[in-house]
């Protein structure tokens, strides 16, 4: 029984990473290897895995198969879910084949039998199964080219040239410099109020900005792809540090919250900072939350809006002693759920009644804004939310002047 085109693809697998010293994932067709991806992460909170990298950047087709030189982890797992190719997912542990296949979203794991050919390379310690790789690999080719002795396939090497390493996401306006911390920050029901609404804020505010310098596009989700989806990062001190909005018409996978850790690991390394909580205005996929366990162990997801369609994610197993939960007291994400009419809120803002709940959303945060005690320390987290507001778009502050001028007029 020769070998199957999944144990090839792991031989081809196994003898690129030792070639290049780090994991990789190929994306393997039955005319041969077609696109390959390479561990770029620094350290194990990076969202660079092989496969991601593949997936996120690496052109591959949608029929093939994956075959992996490592154990995918909660990341692999996650993002193979929301992007996964037809002939399944491969790995081998120290004695065995598996394959993972999704269905609806749904991932499915389990050993596969291998063929009495391979039967020596899965039974082997990891350096033999690199050197039977290369034996093998030297006299066969993934692409069916025929090799006459004492020719040597180079089909490994070349591929070596063209593995996808890095994925450079859209540059977004950063963070303001904050100086300092609310003083006596610690999470409450007005805190949680204040960056749901900028969350929901950030959404409506790059709509209007999408509007105004895109003449003939209703929103700026239209133009980046879509979804009335933003998230907001704040650290265990009471500090903004991050912010994201879904851009999937520029890249499939960068959702709201894996472009706000994305941007925040071009310039930090390791784990977001401790006490570390994301407010989105969706629970986030199978992605983003295998994105959040690896990069931000501990951290709490508050988010507006349910989607049924995502059941037992990493954040909902607690990996990493990550969780998640629905805000309390949440009105405008059920909303939106019920204007939609199905399980969850994937889509554009594409009705009217939508955006009149995001316009909704914008008034709120000013609201709270403008009813702030000034006893109460939340004020000065209002004010990071509102600097951050008119750094993503220049329109914010007119707008809240428009609303407090609406405010006397309403008085008078």
């Amino acid at each position: 029984m020769s070998l199957s085109l999944h144990e090839q693809g792991l031989y081809f697998a196994h003898s690129l990473s030792e070639l290049t010293g780090t994991q990789v994932a190929v994306y393997i067709e039955p005319t041969g290897v077609k696109a390959g991806g390479i561990s770029t992460a620094t350290d194990p909170y990076q969202i660079r895995t092989a496969l991601v990298n593949l997936l996120r950047n690496g052109n591959c087709g949608r029929t093939g198969l994956i075959c992996l030189s490592y154990v995918p982890g909660e990341l692999d797992q996650g993002m193979f879910q929301m992007n996964s190719v037809t002939g399944g997912l491969f790995w081998a542990t120290a004695s065995q084949i598996y394959k993972a296949s999704v269905a609806s979203f749904v991932w499915t794991s389990s050993v596969v039998a291998y063929s009495e050919d391979a039967r020596p390379w899965v039974t082997a310690s990891a350096s033999n199964r690199v050197v039977m790789a290369n034996s093998w690999l030297r006299t066969n080719r993934l692409d069916g080219k025929l090799l006459h002795a004492p020719m040597v396939s180079t089909e490994v090497a070349d591929m070596r040239g063209q593995l996808v390493r890095e994925y450079t996401p859209p540059t977004v306006v950063e963070v303001p410099d904050f100086t300092g911390t609310p003083p006596g920050y610690r999470p409450t029901a007005l805190s949680d109020a204040i960056l749901m609404a900028l969350a929901y804020a950030i959404v409506r505010v790059s709509w209007s900005e999408g509007a105004i310098k895109h003449d003939g596009h209703s929103t700026q989700a239209e133009e980046f792809g879509g979804h009335n989806i933003g998230c907001v990062m704040i650290d265990g001190t009471g500090k903004i540090f991050g912010w994201g909005l879904n851009l999937t018409a520029v890249g499939a996978s960068l959702h709201g919250e894996t472009m706000a850790i994305l941007n925040h690991q071009r310039t930090n390394g390791g784990p977001l900072p401790a006490g570390t909580r994301i407010y989105t205005t969706l629970k986030p996929c199978y992605m983003c939350a295998g994105t959040i366990v690896t990069a931000a162990p501990d951290c709490t997801v508050i988010y507006g809006q349910d989607d049924r369609n995502i059941t037992n994610s990493a954040l909902d197993r607690r990996v990493n002693h990550c969780s998640n939960v629905m805000r309390p007291g949440e009105t405008t994400g059920p909303a939106l759920l019920d204007i939609q009419g199905r399980l969850s809120t994937t889509g554009s803002l594409a009705t009217e009644a939508a955006r009149g709940l995001m316009g909704d959303a914008l008034e709120e945060f000013f609201k709270i804004g403008a009813n702030i005690p000034p006893s109460r320390w939340e004020g000065d987290l209002w004010m990071q939310a509102m600097d951050l507001l008119s750094a993503i778009s220049p329109f914010a502050k007119t707008l809240y002047g428009y609303y407090l001028a609406g405010l006397v007029a309403q008085s008078s």
